[in-house]
């Protein structure tokens, strides 16, 4: 889908032209997700932004499962001298 321009109102408010909301599925009424990243708005529909929270929280959740076990096991091994 080819790039358009958006102009904000004086009161902040941006309008979605039409085509991108038929390709998002927005509705009147309907919600996106917001974020700023390297100086670029992005806007998410909610699907969208549940996914990418996923992601993230299964890649951290992997970084740190492996943290975890080499910390149980330096632990263990503590005990173990101990003993």
């Amino acid at each position: 889908m080819p790039s358009q321009t958006i102009r904000m109102t004086a009161d902040g408010e941006l309008v979605i032209p039409a085509c991108f909301r038929a390709e998002l599925g927005l509705k009147e009424g309907g919600v996106l997700s917001a974020r700023v990243e390297n100086g670029s708005l992005y806007l998410d529909p909610p699907d969208v932004a549940l996914r990418r929270l996923q992601e993230k929280a299964r890649s951290s959740m992997r970084e740190h499962q492996g943290r975890a076990s080499e910390e149980l096991i330096a632990e263990r091994r503590r005990e173990a001298e101990r003993d």
